[in-house]
């Protein structure tokens, strides 16, 4: 898929527009419009063939220092111990905290969009008002009074979804440079690459094996859940560009063409590419669900062994294994980050070290 850059996007009552010179911004109603820009104020009325335009004069600015959200350190546990005596102590493999992963560069950015996250929605509020109110005086009133009562309800409804919208929104309009736009489309490209494989978890976490016996003969067991790779936007994130997203269990990864922001329940943060090791490996894996159709078996195992290394005959449920090379992809940062991706066809992870590694102090900052 390729790129696709918007001109313009809705936040809420307002459209976002992006010229040569700058970001524009505008608002009203059918016949009517406000707008503000690089290029001037103006007023825009009419319909029908018929339209008035007319320039206002500038508004004096107001800068202000974002107001910087507190940050809360909640450090995960890092391990915890299974009640299997089969099984060593269990690694849990996730990120840290979301706060400690910051980007000078993007400080002010994660700090309003933090902020707004926190907005608690007035939507619910007047639905449930409105619809209380309505069940109340429904039998007071005649049906021309109850279909009033439910239009405006209605129209109470969308207007605090916009002001939701709009309150909660961060906007993100990108204008890339042809080098930059060409440098987004190869990072596209190698993270689409990892979303074709035919198989695709996030391991959550790791554990040795004490007694290969009971484990197939593998010498670690993983704890993984599937994933995808899509392609969109985070919530209250209005950007005029789509971006891969990856889901990493609690977190998702969103990369942006300059940086990689990190989404979880209690926050974002901010990885910069030249931060962001990717370490690739391949390694077998004894596979107990359907094996992907792109993935190479390398060998067969039994789900319980014997000493000799054949089918433990004492287990009525004891079936052959298929043992598949899988490519492990650990994407690492001195902030905190750490998820580990396991993927069916080995060699899918290639484009995005390459990536990494030859084209990111190309990015722009």
């Amino acid at each position: 898929m390729g790129l696709y850059l918007r001109k313009s996007l809705r936040a809420g009552p307002l459209r976002f527009n992006l010229s040569g010179s700058g970001i524009g911004v505008s608002a009203g109603i059918p016949g009517l419009r406000i707008g503000f820009g690089p290029r001037g104020n103006y007023i825009h009325a009419g319909r029908g063939g018929l339209y008035y335009r007319a320039t206002l004069p500038s508004l004096g600015s107001n800068d202000r220092e974002p107001s910087q959200p507190p940050r809360q350190e909640n450090p995960l546990p890092r391990g915890f111990s299974r009640t299997d005596l089969t099984l060593g102590p269990v690694e849990v493999i996730d990120s840290a905290s979301v706060a400690g992963m910051k980007d000078e560069s993007a400080d002010a950015l994660l700090a309003e969009l933090n902020s707004k996250r926190q907005r608690w929605r007035i939507t619910p509020v007047v639905t449930v008002l409105g619809l209380v109110v309505v069940a109340m005086l429904w039998t007071s009133m005649l049906a021309v009074g109850q279909v009033a009562a439910l239009v405006v309800v209605a129209a109470c409804i969308i207007l605090a979804f916009q002001y939701d919208a709009l309150r909660k929104s961060t906007v993100i309009m990108y204008h890339l440079e042809p080098d930059a736009e060409v440098r987004f489309e190869r990072l596209l490209g190698a993270v689409q690459e990892i979303g074709k494989a035919k198989g695709l978890w996030a391991i959550e976490s790791h554990a040795q094996v004490l007694d290969g016996k009971y484990h197939a003969g593998a010498s670690s067991e993983v704890s993984r859940k599937p994933t995808t790779i899509t392609l969109g936007q985070p919530s209250f994130v209005q950007c005029n560009l789509d971006v891969p997203a990856l889901g990493v269990g609690k977190q998702t990864l969103y990369f942006f063409p300059d940086r990689l922001l990190v989404f979880d329940a209690d926050g974002l943060g901010a990885v910069p590419y030249e931060a962001l090791q990717l370490e690739r490996s391949t390694r077998p894996f004894v596979e107990s669900d359907a094996v992907p159709s792109d993935s190479r078996i390398v060998g067969r195992t039994w789900r319980y062994l014997n000493k000799k290394g054949g089918p433990d005959r004492r287990f009525s449920n004891n079936r052959e294994l298929p043992i598949c090379e899988y490519e492990s992809l650990q994407l690492r940062s001195a902030s905190g980050l750490n998820e580990l991706v396991q993927v069916s066809r080995v060699g899918a992870g290639e484009p995005l070290s390459q990536y990494l590694s030859q084209e990111v102090h190309a990015l722009p900052h």
